[in-house]
Parts: structure tokens; C-alpha cells; sequence
């Protein structure tokens, strides 16, 4: 068993969390077993009855253990399952002590911290770590042990001790530790004392760094590196920059560029570890999925806004597990989220009498400007009436709403008062002594009112589907399913068929068929609601199916994943040569609008190649059908898709576009002018629904910003067969064109992404500069190439602030040892490839460029 710890310094909620679920997520793309472990050096129990607004949200697990909310984080990374032991805190550990010391286990010994309490935590980690937690059944090889709060602490000390007697009970070799400090910047400068100062009170405990994860804004510079380095007594490569990202998905591909994995296999000699070519693959289609989904987000460009209506809005944490899952969602429907946060007292008519007025105002704005409205669990009854507000709002609105726990209960004693006429309905809960016919809610019969931790009805669930509901296909009509709990209160069993009989359906109930589960709203978009709580199984690539209808009919989508169109698409790897079928087979061209002719243009004039082809036929009469084209789309390879038409082959080009700042996504089909809804592309399905700005228009004809970059690119390249890819970064794109060889055949090649290449570069130890990029990229596309001689490339570079202005570079392999430069003014330089490559660049308009390319000069 190999240990990875990650401890903190300088400040609390540094990111430790993130960073050791991202380091086993990175562990598992090698084929590795991975479980997790995070140390609370706080005296409760559990996290079961502390505040939100304390310690953020209280993360329940399958076994009913309510455990701090990064357990959460590893399992939503690390696709395992965790149990409450997963979970040590002080509490635990102090209790199991003097439980041993009653029962005499300890012979009559002084029982002290060490070593009865330092032995207990290590004993605690040994047997926990090796618990399975994946669908392998099999013990893991790594263990991710997280120790919360900051070293120094006087509540961390005995966990400390444990961790520094257990490095050595467990060997140098099977034990690692990562601290994450903080490098603030204070006039523009990366300031390092403060972790200098975290590494001298970590070494002073008996510890040592192995890796220094420095959480900072922007980059580490490279003296900053250096003198952590020196005074840390570290190497250069043992420390890593891990500043602020646009999104914490990104963390993994981040670690990857800086070989933290290269790293800690050495460090921990996984070769010993012997993983099987399944397991191996698993781990590389994982890391490519995650690649793909998470670069994909970063080009969707439509917004959907969700009012999140909750009671803790002052601690985001608070709803850590809904914010997740709302991400997920978003993610799989190509949308980037917009989080709009309401809270609910705010809501309540009594806030516009008081003398911030102003809140009462700016919540019923912001909520009237939401795609969808999201009202997730809590206690009390403290902005309850503000909840029950927006669930009407929603439910009069037609606006998609989700309820979630308390949510589902507040929606139901809304719809009881406004319409079953119940005027003063209301919950045990907030109410105790109001008479028992307005409780639409009351206390579960087997419920303890005594205790309050650990007395709710906890853990996983069954819930079983009554007829046919939306919900029930989003979890793809099966007919039961399995979600966690945390609730006290239930819907009242005698006002069900009054509710149901005014359109409030229960479409879900546990199984024994007493309890209300779920909820559906007859007549409505989307509204719905859940006694459980989906957020915690919601998982980066396999969202919450609660959470995406309300996203999906947020934005606008839900109809298509009701359809199976996002929930059931065949992800495609990197690595694949081939696609199977999928559930699009037989609706990707539209009927009678599916079939293609090379020879004609978007103004039906025979001959006119830009690029848009719409007849009926092939030139050679052949009918073009829904089978053809998905048989092309299934025997995609790394060569690219060919399809046979017109005078000579055609290339159906699949290439991904960043869409800044067009508002475009998705993948182009060079071919057809369909409204296409799904495109294979690298690793992934990706989608658009709105298409009319994607379409080519002619040079000649007139062009605009939001077709520039293809007009010369399919102008004139329709009958003739090359390959695209697009590479890219925040600012730039471009393709890499080939223009063919010395005999007048042309060839393609396989498609690189960025990130592929930007790996090739990081491995080499490269600095990129923004003006640099597109030639170190292409010295390592090259290099990793078998060249054909006499080949020519072209590098086309869109600069995306400017409409028309463009860079390139054509290149040209006399053999492998050499290629060519060639500027807008024809002149050629040889570069050696070990010697580098000079860029030439020019600024022209389209026009020009156009003219250029295709005038012969070229």
C-alpha cells in the first residue's frame, strides 16, 4: 500500500481538498486503485450537527455517515464510494480510546496521546485504507490521506505525531507528502516567506515535504521557484504552482503539465505495483474524457441561469454538493452556469418593511431573471416563506424548479395552500402545535425527538417508480433506483390523494410504498422535486439526473436528453479507431434534406465550390442516406472520416472551434449544410443547437465577423481531399492545413489537440510566449511525425480580438532532418529542426490571404 499524504499550511481552505482529489484522479489514469481519507481534528462525532454556516455542507455517504464535504470532492473525482470511517475526526478517536480503556484492553496502562491515541489513528488508517471502494472489489494500491485544518494547530498535534511515526512504520518508500502553502502577492511581488515559515514548523514536527503545492493567483515565477527551492532544501521539479483557474477541473490537467505523476512514481515506485492492460486503458480513457469535457466547457458560450433560493447563501460552501451538480449538468449540456444566489428571507413580503429594503427588491429581481430555480434542503424555519414564494413563482412561471429535501417539502405545502386550499398548511417542523389537519408535513413515525445526531433517516435508499414521469426517463426508465437521504419529516400519508388529485403526482415512493420520494407537476415544463438529496451522487462525468432536467429545461435542451440525445451518446477516446452506433443513428440527417451533391453551392449554381453543399444526389446519382452518413461518422479514424463523391474524394472535416468571439460551438462538417445536433470529435460527443451562424458564405458575395475565418478555407477546397485541426489557447486558433506532397497527391493526418501538444512542449521543459506559441507547437507536431517529402503544411493563425487579421506560416519538408519557411513575400528559409524555427508573420486581410493562397504563388 503506497500513502500520499496532503497537509496545509499558513491559512485554512487553502485548496487541500481539491489538490488530493485531483492527485488521485491523476493516480487512477494510470491504472491505479485509489481510496481516500480525510483527518478532522475537531471533537464532534461527525459533522451531522454542525452548522452550515460553520463548516459548510454536511456530505452523507451510502452508510448514512455524515462526514465533512471532501469526502464529497474524492468521491465526485475518484469514482469510489466511501464509508463513514473514511471520515476520522477527534471525536472518533478519542472515543474508541476510552471505549478500549473501559474494557480494559490497555492492562492497567496510563493511557496517554502517545502512544495509545497516535496508535490508534495509525491503526485506523491501516485498516480503513484498504478497504475496497470501487467496482473491482479489490484492496486499492494508494491511499489519499488528507489532514484538515492548518499544521501548527494545537488540535492537529496528535494526528501530526501519527503521521511522523507512521512514515516510518509503513517505509520511505510507500509514504509521501505533499504541503500546500500559500505564496501571496503584495505589490506585484510572489512573496515566499510565509512558506518558508510552513516548511520550517512542518520539518520542526519530524515531517517532510516531498512536494511543495503552492496555491497562488496568477503563475509561479521562475525566482520564485528557485528560491523556494533553496530554502526548503527541495528540488525545482518538487515544486508546483497550482495558482487560480477558471474552474477546479482544470487542477488535474494542471498537475499533469508539471509531472506530478512522472514525480510521485518514482518517488513511490508504482512500476512494483502490477496493473493489467485493462486497467491501463481504463486510466488513459479516463484522463482523455476528462480532458474532453472539461476543454469542452471552456468553448460554451450560452449562459443558464439558476436561482439558487437557500437559507446558508452567506457560506457558498454551504451547498458545495448542489453547486457540483449544477456544474456537472451544465457541462453535459454544453452551458456555462451562472449561479444566481438568492436568499430566501430576502423573498419573504416582511423584508420590504425593513430598513434594508433594498434585499427584498434585488431577490425578486434576481429571481425573475432566472432560467431556473433551485430550492435545495436545510432546517428551521427561518426563510421558509421566502422558498415557498419562489417555488410559486416557478410554479404560476412556468420556469423550471427542482426541490431538493426541505425544497420538495416547502413546494408541497405551497401547492397545498394555493391550490388544495389548505390556506394555513403548513410543517410539524415549523408549526408543532398548529392543529394536525394543516400539517402537510409531519415527524417519520420512527423518528427519536430526543437526539438530534444521527437520528434522521440516513444513507442510501431505494425509491420505486409509479407509471411513466419525466424524471423517470432522465434516470433512464429504470424502475428503481438508489439515492441518499437525510431527512426527519415526510409528506403527511392522509393529504396524498387530495395533493394528487389536483396534478401534484407522486411518481416515486420507497419501497414499501408508504413514503413520498419523488414528485412531478402535471402541465408543467419542469417541476420537480426529490425527498432525497441527488447532489451527492452527482459525479463530474455522470451528473445528477434531477439536476440535469433542470438545467436541460433551463436551457431549453430537455426535450433532446429526454431523448437520450445527451444521457446515452457513445464517448469516443483519443485512442479509438472506431465508433459503435449510438442512439443518434437514425436521426442525424433530417429526412429529405440528407442527401449531398460536391457540385453545387448554397445559391444552387452547378459548380460553385464554397464549401455548402444541398442537393439531393451525388454527382453520380447515387442517393446520399441516413445510413451512409452514420456509417461514415462510425468508421471514423485518426486519418479522418473520406467519403466518395463528385470528381475526386472528399474529406468530411471534424475539427473543434473556439468560439471566441463568434458565440459559436461544436464541430463543422465541411459538407453538409444541416442542422446538425451531434458531432464526433476527439474524445468526446459535442452539440450545438443554434446553427444559422455557422453556415459559409462566398468572398465574393460578402462575408462577416462570424464567418471569416472559413471563407478562404472551403472556398476552393472542396474537391480536394486534406485535413484540419484546430489548435488553441485563450486568445488564439488556428489550423494545420496539408497542402500536399511533390507527386500532386494529397494525404491527411490524424488530429491533435492542443492539449496534446502542449504536452509535448511541457515534456521538453519549453516556455511559451504568447507570440511564440504556434511555432513550439509546431516544432513538437513535427517532431513527432513520420514525414512524407515534400510534404507542405500551412499554419493558419487566427488572432481572435481582431475580425480579420491573420499570421501564418507555410512549411515545407525537403526530409526529415529540415523544413522550409515561407512568408507572404515568397521567401524561403531552411531550419534545421534541431536548431529551432524562426516565425515569419504577417498581417493580411482575408481577401488577401485568400488570393494569395489559391493564386499558385503558394
Amino acid at each position: 500500500m503506497k500513502y500520499v499524504v496532503v497537509s496545509g499550511g499558513v491559512i485554512s481552505g487553502i485548496g487541500k481538498g481539491v489538490l488530493a482529489s485531483s492527485t488521485g484522479l491523476l493516480l487512477k489514469t494510470l491504472g491505479l486503485r485509489v481510496t481516500s481519507i480525510k483527518i478532522d481534528p475537531y471533537m464532534n462525532i461527525d459533522a451531522g450537527t454542525m452548522s452550515p454556516l460553520e463548516h459548510g455542507e454536511v456530505f452523507v455517504l451510502n452508510d448514512g455517515g455524515e462526514s465533512d464535504l471532501d469526502l464529497g470532492n474524492y468521491e465526485r473525482y475518484l469514482n469510489v464510494t466511501l464509508t463513514k470511517d473514511h471520515n476520522i475526526t477527534t471525536g472518533k478517536i478519542y472515543s474508541q480510546v476510552i471505549e478500549r480503556e473501559r474494557r480494559g484492553d490497555y492492562l492497567g496502562k496510563t493511557v496517554q496521546v502517545v502512544p495509545h491515541v497516535t496508535n490508534a489513528i495509525q491503526d485506523w488508517i491501516e485498516r480503513v485504507a484498504r478497504v475496497p471502494v470501487d467496482d473491482s472489489g479489490l484492496e486499492p494500491d494508494v491511499c489519499i490521506i488528507e489532514l484538515g485544518g492548518t499544521v501548527g494547530d494545537i488540535e492537529s498535534a496528535p494526528f501530526v505525531e501519527a503521521l511522523r511515526q507512521f512514515q516510518f512504520r509503513v517505509g520511505h518508500e510507500n509514504f509521501a507528502l505533499c504541503h500546500v502553502s500559500l505564496v501571496p502577492v503584495i505589490h506585484g511581488e510572489q512573496k515566499t516567506k510565509p512558506t518558508q515559515a510552513a516548511i520550517k514548523d512542518l520539518r520542526s514536527l519530524g515531517l517532510t515535504p516531498d512536494i511543495i503545492a503552492c496555491r497562488c493567483t496568477d503563475k509561479l515565477e521562475l525566482p520564485t521557484i528557485e528560491k523556494i527551492s533553496m530554502f526548503c532544501h527541495v528540488g525545482p521539479n518538487q515544486v508546483i504552482a497550482v495558482h487560480d483557474l477558471n474552474s477546479t477541473y482544470h487542477v488535474p490537467l494542471l498537475l499533469v503539465e508539471q509531472k506530478l505523476l512522472k514525480f510521485l512514481s518514482e518517488r513511490l515506485s508504482f512500476k512494483d505495483i502490477v496493473v493489467t492492460a485493462e486497467a491501463k486503458a481504463t486510466g488513459e480513457d479516463l484522463l482523455n474524457r476528462w480532458r474532453a469535457l472539461t476543454t469542452s466547457y471552456d468553448r460554451s458560450f450560452e449562459t443558464v441561469k439558476i436561482a439558487l433560493v437557500g437559507k446558508y447563501t452567506h457560506l457558498k460552501d454551504s451547498y458545495l454538493s448542489v453547486i457540483k451538480a449544477l456544474e456537472h449538468s451544465s457541462m453535459r449540456v454544453r452551458r456555462r452556469l451562472e449561479i444566481i444566489w438568492v436568499e430566501a428571507s430576502d423573498l419573504e413580503p416582511e423584508s420590504q418593511f425593513n430598513e434594508d429594503k433594498v434585499k427584498f427588491h434585488k431577490a425578486w429581481h434576481s429571481l425573475c431573471c432566472a432560467d431556473g430555480i433551485l430550492v435545495p434542503g436545510g432546517f428551521g424555519t427561518r426563510g421558509t416563506e421566502g422558498m415557498m414564494s419562489a417555488a410559486k413563482w416557478a410554479r404560476e412561471n412556468n420556469i423550471p424548479f427542482l426541490g431538493v429535501c426541505l425544497g420538495f417539502q416547502i413546494s408541497v405545502i405551497e401547492f397545498v395552500r394555493s391550490v388544495v386550499g389548505v390556506a394555513d398548511a403548513t410543517s410539524e417542523e415549523f408549526k408543532p402545535d398548529s392543529p394536525k389537519e394543516t400539517h402537510a408535513v409531519v415527524y417519520m413515525p420512527e423518528i427519536d425527538k430526543s437526539k438530534l445526531g444521527g437520528t434522521m433517516r440516513l444513507g442510501l435508499r431505494a425509491s420505486v417508480f409509479q407509471g411513466e414521469s419525466k424524471i423517470r426517463k432522465l434516470y433512464g426508465n429504470e424502475e428503481q433506483i438508489m439515492e441518499r437521504h437525510r431527512h426527519r419529516y415526510e409528506i403527511n400519508p392522509e393529504m396524498i390523494e387530495r395533493i394528487e388529485a389536483h396534478g401534484m403526482k407522486f411518481v416515486a415512493k420507497d419501497d414499501a410504498g408508504e413514503r413520498m420520494e419523488i414528485y412531478e407537476l402535471e402541465k408543467h415544463p419542469f417541476y420537480v422535486a426529490t425527498q432525497y438529496h441527488p447532489e451527492y451522487l452527482s459525479k463530474v462525468l455522470d451528473p445528477s439526473k434531477p439536476f440535469l432536467g433542470l438545467v436541460a429545461a433551463a436551457a431549453g435542451v430537455l426535450d433532446k436528453v429526454l431523448d437520450d440525445f445527451v444521457l446515452n451518446l457513445d464517448i469516443v477516446t483519443q485512442n479509438s479507431d472506431t465508433v459503435q452506433s449510438g442512439p443518434l443513428a437514425n436521426d442525424v440527417v433530417p429526412p429529405n434534406n440528407g442527401v449531398l451533391h460536391p457540385g453545387v453551392g448554397v445559391d444552387g449554381g452547378v459548380g460553385q465550390h464554397d464549401g455548402v453543399l444541398d442537393s439531393d444526389t451525388w454527382a453520380n446519382g447515387d442517393v446520399w442516406t441516413q445510413h451512409d452518413v452514420w456509417t461514415n461518422l462510425g468508421t471514423f479514424t485518426n486519418s479522418g472520416v473520406q467519403v466518395q463523391g463528385g470528381t475526386g474524394k472528399e474529406v468530411l472535416w471534424l475539427t473543434d472551434i473556439h468560439p471566441e468571439p463568434f458565440q459559436v460551438e461544436g464541430v463543422k462538417g465541411l459538407l453538409f449544410n444541416q442542422d446538425w445536433e451531434s458531432f464526433l470529435f476527439n474524445g468526446g460527443w459535442l452539440h450545438f443547437n443554434q446553427v444559422d451562424n455557422f453556415w459559409v458564405q462566398d468572398v465574393q458575395t460578402g462575408i462577416d465577423s462570424v464567418t471569416d475565418e472559413f471563407d478562404w478555407l472551403f472556398n476552393e477546397s472542396v474537391n480536394q481531399v486534406w485535413s484540419g485541426n484546430v489548435v488553441h489557447n485563450d486568445t488564439v486558433f488556428g489550423w494545420l492545413v496539408n497542402l500536399g506532397g511533390d507527386n500532386g497527391t494529397l494525404t491527411t493526418v490524424g488530429f491533435v489537440e492542443l492539449d496534446q501538444l502542449f504536452e509535448w512542449v511541457v515534456a521538453d521543459n519549453v516556455r511559451v510566449q504568447h507570440e511564440e506559441w504556434g511555432v513550439v507547437l509546431l516544432q513538437h507536431f513535427f517532431s513527432q511525425l513520420q514525414w512524407t517529402s515534400g510534404t507542405q503544411w500551412l499554419l493558419f493563425n487566427r488572432e481572435s480580438n481582431r475580425d480579420t487579421v491573420f499570421s501564418f506560416v507555410l512549411l515545407q519538408s525537403g526530409n526529415h532532418d529540415f523544413w522550409s519557411v515561407v512568408d507572404s513575400q515568397h521567401n524561403v528559409s531552411d531550419t534545421g529542426l534541431g536548431k529551432g524555427l524562426d516565425l515569419v508573420q504577417d498581417h493580411w486581410s482575408v481577401g488577401k490571404f485568400n488570393q494569395w493562397l489559391w493564386s499558385g504563388q503558394s
